[in-house]
């Protein structure tokens, strides 16, 4: 069964990454090559309890490790509050750095699930990518900080959160609003499209001229296809002429392939003497194979 950790990692696996220039006044939490976090001072208070999405925190980390690019990847920021409970934010804005590509930028907008307990809140940066079966390929962590605090604060009507992915839901929440917004605009458009008619089905009937052209008519004075000629090429059929010549006649034969011709001579045959010389040349019978031809040859030594 696939966990909830794995359909995350699939969710999010394929993230671009788009150059962008960072310009900002706060400082950068920044993880460097030894996987250790240093906190700025002025971020060390991360926020006071019961803010909610109004800190956004920018991390500076390496994009490369070895010959992974973990921008690819899904980040998320792994936190413990001083009450024990834990959880998990996946980071935005994962951006390359646009004057060194080494490095990338990510946010963390700390949530009403981070701040609802006062007091030292530890965390650490974990990258992950899965397959498509959302089987762990690969798995990296920064090392745990434990400089930041949430500050005491006082709320009137507070509320708990202490489920693990609360932040993740959360932001699940907000992009399925926003589909659900996306999904209305899509639906006018189609009820615009209704109601114009657009979608009002037709009968079309062909119809073919003696000529070969094929035409349309529809039972919805919809706009018809174009008449079109479906005859092929006219063929050729040949002809023969036969010719006097000679001593003969000329056969001539036309067709597709051109004019061809060919002779047929007369033979006159005047007397028995000749009749049989003439027969001599065109047949042979006997065991002896004619020495000339063609001849039409009836061996005599083949019984059958």
């Amino acid at each position: 069964m696939v966990t909830a950790e794995e359909l995350l990692d699939n969710a999010y696996a394929s993230s671009s990454v788009t150059l962008l220039s960072r310009t900002t006044e706060e400082g950068h939490i920044v993880i460097g090559e030894d996987r250790r976090i240093t906190v700025p001072t002025e971020l060390k208070r991360l926020a006071v309890q019961y803010d909610h999405d109004i800190e956004t925190v920018t991390f500076d980390c390496p994009r490369y490790w070895d010959e992974h690019d973990m921008s690819m990847m899904s980040i998320y920021i792994n936190y413990l509050r001083s009450d024990e409970e834990i959880g998990t934010f996946m980071a935005e804005n994962v951006v390359a750095d646009v004057t060194d590509s080494s490095i990338m930028h990510f946010d963390w907008t700390i949530s009403r699930n981070v701040t609802e307990v006062s007091g030292k809140l530890a965390f650490l940066v974990c990258v992950k990518n899965a397959d498509s079966n959302g089987n762990e390929v690969n798995h990296w962590n920064s090392e745990i900080c434990k400089d930041c605090y949430v500050s005491e604060g006082l709320e009137v009507d507070g509320a708990e959160y202490s489920e693990l992915y609360a932040d993740v839901i959360e932001q699940w929440h907000k992009e399925i609003l926003g589909y659900i917004g996306d999904m209305q605009d899509v639906k006018n458009n189609l009820i615009e499209l209704r109601d114009s008619g657009e979608f009002d089905g037709a009968t079309f009937i062909p119809s073919v001229s003696e000529d070969g052209n094929i035409s349309w008519t529809n039972d919805k004075d919809k706009t018809n296809p174009l008449t079109v000629n479906i005859r092929g090429p006219n063929g050729v059929s040949p002809t023969i002429v036969v010719s006097n010549i000679e001593g003969g006649h000329r056969i001539t034969i036309t067709d597709v392939n051109g004019t061809q011709s060919f002779d047929v001579l007369d033979t006159v045959v005047t007397g028995t003497d000749e009749l049989e010389a003439r027969l001599n040349q065109l047949f042979s019978v006997g065991a002896e194979e004619p020495a000339s031809g063609p001849v039409l040859w009836f061996n005599t030594d083949v019984t059958i």
